[in-house]
């Protein structure tokens, strides 16, 4: 039975039996939460040692610029994100301005961005943008597309949640993650917490309805 002191600060209990490890498809996967460098920071190679670089790009017309570590009030991991957009602009996007790639030094099995969408406050009729990741293989063919899991009106919308996709093998070269353009009420995004493994998923999803 715990004491209370554990229950209001766990940091104050240290167990003495073994320690527990995670699953190896856990411990394989490599998390990037983009906080330890500065707001506005350019992140293009900063975590190349960890097998992946960035950049900001646009399809039409084709375009590269930085990606960018930024800050905003309820970043899931405080403070920084990844937006295509530079300070001092607010750093939610959506396709308009652009998407984030991502491409890895080796071919990845999962890869996820967790994601907040927000409508925008001028919006007339109903939301039906959502964030979206879609993987790649190494010749550029697209592998697949992952959406946010809640739709726009159903409890959760709005949140932080995952957008991963899964494939059967190792084959993910590289990931593009924005949030869908359409002709209703705009919908930007805040994106952080990117991750990959080449192992099967094991990453928690959310359960529920």
């Amino acid at each position: 039975m715990p004491k209370i002191t554990d229950l209001i600060n766990p940091g104050l209990h240290r167990p003495t039996g073994p320690v527990v490890r995670p699953p190896l498809e856990f411990a394989k996967a490599t998390v990037i939460l983009f906080d330890d460098v500065p707001e506005g920071t350019v992140i293009d190679t900063q975590y190349s040692a960890k097998g992946v670089t960035f950049a900001s790009i646009t399809t039409s017309p084709a375009k590269r610029w930085h990606a960018y570590a930024r800050s905003a009030w309820g970043m899931e991991s405080a403070p920084n994100g990844i937006s295509v957009v530079a300070p001092p602009q607010l750093c939610m996007f959506d396709a308009r301005q652009g998407g984030i790639e991502a491409v890895f030094a080796k071919p990845q099995r999962w890869v996820s961005i967790d994601a907040k969408p927000m409508e925008a406050p001028e919006g007339m009729t109903a939301a039906t943008a959502q964030p979206f990741l879609e993987a790649y293989d190494a010749a550029g063919k697209l592998l697949g597309r992952a959406e946010y899991p809640v739709a726009h009106g159903a409890a959760g919308w709005g949140t932080w949640q995952i957008v991963l996709y899964s494939s059967t093998t190792a084959n993910i070269a590289k990931v593009i993650f924005s949030c869908s353009r359409d002709g209703n009420t705009p919908v930007y995004a805040l994106f952080d917490r990117f991750a990959f493994a080449p192992e099967r998923s094991l990453i928690a999803r959310p359960l529920g309805g």
